[in-house]
């Protein structure tokens, strides 16, 4: 054995132990604030189930904050493995705009079932996250990461346009869903506000959140559709498509 790799193993298995480690203290935090409470969440309550100081925990995290934003997106429960789970689980054939259609509903129904997590998660941390540039390479890493995925193999069978990069596509994407799901569950989408319909092909389709958010998802994803070229015959013919040839938004 070289020395380069026993000096290795001493390394690798203690990167495995942190990961564990870290883990274990997410699977706590989420017994805790689902037996519990958001409110009943600390870095002392966590230390006291798992038979650790609080102080030991420090070394893993920094604060309770920061194991609220991994506790939302990472973990066994988290919603990047819930949007993994999702895509992985496609039916074989699925289309790029019955993907994207899941993923989107997949990121609202979390946010729904995890309401004070997500606002703790976005809305209320006493710090902002140091994250790196948005580049496709990192995006892949996150919870945005599956939109990415369906994205690139979009671009690659012809559905969406390979003039938009497809990182701004899922940026763009993300930022749509999110912006919707806020305004939902900070109680701004009312009854009143839904039922202010003027046009009969609103009144047809937005009859509900559920609704409006299939609505909102279908034109986000037309705006990424491939067009067809422009013929002389017809030079107006630009209405959205999906691969199959099917309008998005009629």
């Amino acid at each position: 054995m070289t020395d380069t790799a026993a000096s290795t193993r001493p390394s690798a298995r203690r990167a495995n132990k942190r990961t564990i480690m870290r883990q274990d203290i997410l699977v706590t935090a989420r017994q805790i604030v689902e037996e519990q409470g958001v409110d009943a969440l600390s870095l002392r309550s966590i230390a006291r189930a798992m038979g650790y100081s609080a102080s030991a925990l420090y070394e893993y995290y920094e604060s309770k904050e920061e194991i609220l934003e991994a506790l939302y997106f990472m973990g066994t429960g988290g919603l990047a493995l819930q949007m993994l789970e999702t895509y992985e689980n496609l039916p074989s054939g699925t289309s790029t705009i019955d993907a994207l259609m899941a993923l989107g509903m997949t990121y609202r129904d979390y946010a729904h079932a995890n309401p004070d997590l997500y606002w703790l998660a976005f809305s209320r941390l006493q710090y902002r996250p140091e994250h790196g540039p948005v580049m496709d390479d990192a995006l892949s890493q996150t919870s945005v990461g599956p939109f990415l995925r369906v994205i690139q193999e979009g671009v690659a069978n012809g559905t969406l346009s390979d003039v938009i990069p497809p990182g701004a596509m899922a940026i763009s994407g993300w930022s749509a869903v999110h912006g919707f799901v806020s305004l939902e569950l900070s109680g701004h989408l009312t009854f009143d506000i839904l039922a202010w319909r003027t046009d009969p092909l609103v009144e047809r389709k937005v009859q509900r959140r559920d609704d409006l958010f299939a609505v909102l998802l279908r034109t986000t994803i037309g705006s990424f559709v491939r067009r067809p070229a422009v013929s002389r015959d017809h030079p107006h013919d630009d209405r959205a498509q999906d691969g199959d040839g099917e309008r998005i938004i009629e």
